[in-house]
């Protein structure tokens, strides 16, 4: 977990740095699942764990970072944000889009 958010801080500082930074949690979906993350239909699991836990076989290699890049309005209103409860269920019920 802190060598994540220690990798996207270096990316973006004006973002992840500073007093927030330490309080950050990470939570995991499945790959292309945001539709589905969205649509309250995925449980996200909770990342814990400190460099220490690393295994002898880490390369940096394999760490990779995409943030979503927000322009316009979503610079001073966010992006993508969805809410859970503490063991990352959705806190509301399953919908679909066209709805």
């Amino acid at each position: 977990k802190r060598l994540i958010l220690e990798y996207a801080k270096a990316l973006r500082p004006q973002n992840l740095g500073g007093g927030y930074g330490k309080a950050l949690e990470i939570w995991l979906a499945p790959g292309n699942s945001e539709m589905d993350v969205v649509q309250n239909k995925i449980t996200l699991e909770k990342v814990d764990g400190t460099t220490s836990e690393i295994s002898d076989g880490f390369s940096v290699a394999d760490v990779g970072y995409n943030p979503e890049i927000y322009v316009g309005d979503e610079v001073h209103e966010g992006g993508l944000r969805v809410r859970r409860d503490d063991e990352g269920r959705p806190i509301k019920p399953v919908f679909d889009i066209n709805e």
